[in-house]
């Protein structure tokens, strides 16, 4: 007759053949190596300030210019998580979007000012 449920694990004791500690913080083995985790924080820090700029844009009314800037400098930060083979976070993806918005924006309102003008109803 056999046990109605299978019997306890035992892990090898330390110190025995069959067990080997973790190894010490700071060794190679766990996380990003430093040069990419540096590179990950510099990426990060850029995403952060150009995400600011174009909010601030927005309140101080430059954001016709500094839109089609914030649209490349994201698909540029996408580009290096990529090349890093890390998914891009996202601020990146808010950055792009951001960009996006703030450009087709400001076209779109610079067609309407030039077709106002040519109609004549801003003289």
């Amino acid at each position: 007759m056999q046990p109605p449920y299978p019997p306890p694990w035992n892990p090898p004791p330390y110190g025995s053949p069959g067990y080997q500690p973790p190894p010490a913080y700071g060794q190679p083995g766990f996380g990003l190596p430093p040069a990419t985790s540096f590179a990950l924080t510099q990426l990060e820090q850029r995403t952060t300030t150009w995400v600011v700029i174009v909010g601030v844009s927005w309140f101080v009314g430059l954001m016709w210019a500094v839109g089609p800037f914030a649209w490349w400098q994201g698909t540029q930060i996408e580009r290096e998580y990529l090349a890093l083979g890390v998914q891009p976070t996202n601020n990146v993806k808010l950055l792009r979007i951001l960009g996006m918005v703030t450009s087709i924006l400001a076209i779109v309102g610079f067609v309407v000012l030039c077709a106002a003008i040519a109609i004549g109803i801003i003289a």
